[in-house]
């Protein structure tokens, strides 16, 4: 296929950039839920309480040792970077939200 060789290379660094640009607000978001969730069940055993940055950086560290441990390639994911990361953004977003509703009710049924 003509301009095979130099479209997938692109393809991948616009997946990289793009995750860069949307992996950032989706770090963020789970660094208020990290945050949000040790307040509510480490705290009252006498830990001391995390502030955003250094949720953030636990975020960050955890991802960066699970990095490729249970990363499983999705289906045509070289054919379709972008798509690729988009989907696992969006689950990660999902997972996040999952975890802080249920740390929600969770709490709220806890009574504190």
């Amino acid at each position: 296929v003509p301009g095979e060789p130099k479209e997938r290379p692109m393809k991948h660094l616009n997946a990289f950039l793009l995750n860069q640009l949307l992996g950032t607000p989706v770090l963020l978001l789970g660094a208020v839920v990290l945050q949000d969730l040790w307040s509510w069940f480490v705290t009252p055993l006498g830990v001391p309480a995390l502030v955003f940055w250094q949720a953030a950086g636990i975020i960050v560290l955890i991802g960066t040792f699970k990095m490729n441990l249970a990363r499983h390639p999705l289906k045509d994911e070289d054919d379709h970077p972008i798509a690729a990361t988009i989907v696992r953004l969006v689950a990660l977003t999902l997972g996040y939200l999952m975890a802080w509703g249920y740390g929600v009710v969770w709490h709220a049924f806890m009574g504190a």
